[in-house]
């Protein structure tokens, strides 16, 4: 049986005594019932793992003696930035979550013209907890950024630093996704745009394209904004024809 995994927001040393706090430690302590002489790991987003064993648990924090430092799962070979429009509440939690345990590497929020939220209201230390239990649950040693947020302005000049970019557009019926992922399959920096629910504004589309982003279908289904802000990351990421 696996250790249970457990984040430490500072750096990690081998051969040395860890203090847990907070919520991670009332995970510890009083989900999982821990005990002195367990075994747990312990990550903190450096692509490490750090099997380590509980010396001491009191009322308000545990110490763990990390033992070993081992390779954990680091992020895949191509590297995607999935630029989401901001959406409402639990739909962003979703992207964030699943898309942290495809392997996305950064999640940018922006802000589009039928958009039910604005840049500056989202919660940034919920969708935090969100991406660090996405990373316990399925194994991850590196953390998802997720904290950046743009105006429609700003995406379109962020996107240009990329090596292919893929706009999720339900107008695009002639080219589907599958006729584009053998062109990029050798890209190591490709960034996927979604947009809200209600999709993009004509003249928000033609920017897009005008600012270099291959339009694609996704089929002939109308997804929501969740539902292609996870689909189209993995199916870059997985390569999937």
């Amino acid at each position: 049986m696996k250790n249970k995994r457990y984040y430490v927001n500072n750096e990690i040393f081998e051969d040395s005594d860890v203090t847990i706090e907070g919520d991670e430690f009332v995970h510890l302590s009083s989900v999982m019932r821990s005990r002195v002489g367990d075994t747990v790991t312990l990550f903190c987003g450096d692509s490490f793992d750090y099997n380590g064993t509980i010396i001491e648990i009191s009322k308000k924090y545990a110490v763990v003696h990390v033992d070993e430092k081992v390779q954990g799962v680091g992020f895949p070979e191509k590297n995607v930035t999935l630029f989401q429009a901001l959406v409402k509440g639990d739909k962003l939690y979703i992207v964030v979550q699943k898309c942290t345990e495809l392997g996305v590497h950064e999640i940018v929020h922006f802000e589009s013209a039928f958009s039910d939220v604005k840049v500056g209201n989202k919660n940034i230390e919920k969708l935090e907890k969100v991406v660090i239990s996405a990373c316990k649950q399925c194994g991850s040693s590196v953390i998802t950024k997720t904290n950046r947020e743009l105006k429609f302005n700003q995406m379109l000049d962020e996107i240009k630093n990329h090596d292919a970019v893929l706009f999720a557009y339900e107008k695009q019926g002639d080219n589907h996704i599958s006729n584009v992922l053998k062109k990029i399959q050798n890209l190591k920096n490709v960034a996927v745009i979604v947009g809200a629910e209600g999709g993009f504004s004509e003249d928000e589309a033609k920017q897009i394209v005008a600012a270099g982003a291959i339009p694609v279908s996704l089929g002939d289904r109308i997804l929501r904004a969740e539902t292609a802000g996870i689909v189209l990351p993995a199916l870059v990421l997985l390569g999937v024809e």
